[in-house]
């Protein structure tokens, strides 16, 4: 396995990881369910992420298949705060089949090298408290709560 920047030719794979991803995700919470038309637009979002100067995306890779992703962006809290930027990680996904074998890990190491030849020192992400396997792997890397996120539909 190697972990490497995306390329164009890695989106399809990763577009079908995604579509993974979101359908775990509408299975925690609805309002998390993809559009029928929605793997357009994560695609060229892929696309657009992968050309910035202040974000990275990733893939891991097992014999040229794409297994894993993760997109970081660099981002800004206001400036109000002694800690201005801090690297956001957008998602992490591995396929089902290769979960629990060393495949986010290897990512998270990369992340961490990316965010630090950046010189940021903070990482943040969101999780769905719900998602019990995502947060004991990101409470295991040692990422801890910071805000909680409150919403209501009405």
């Amino acid at each position: 396995m190697k972990v490497v920047p995306a390329a164009d030719s890695h989106l399809p794979e990763m577009v079908e990881i995604w579509k993974e991803f979101m359908d775990l995700h509408s299975d925690l919470d609805p309002f998390l369910e993809r559009r029928d038309n929605g793997h357009e637009h994560f695609k060229k979002y892929l696309k657009e992420r992968i050309d910035s100067d202040d974000a990275t995306v990733l893939v891991a890779t097992d014999d040229d298949k794409v297994i894993g992703f993760s997109i970081v962006y660099i981002s800004n809290h206001p400036p109000v705060l002694k800690v201005e930027r801090y690297g956001h990680i957008d998602s992490l996904a591995v396929r089902s089949e290769y979960r629990r074998r060393g495949v986010g890990t290897a990512i998270l190491d990369k992340i961490h090298e990316w965010l630090e030849s950046r010189s940021i020192d903070r990482i943040q992400l969101n999780v769905l408290p719900n998602n019990v396997e995502a947060s004991s792997f990101w409470r295991k890397k040692g990422f801890r709560d910071f805000t909680h996120t409150l919403c209501m539909d009405k």
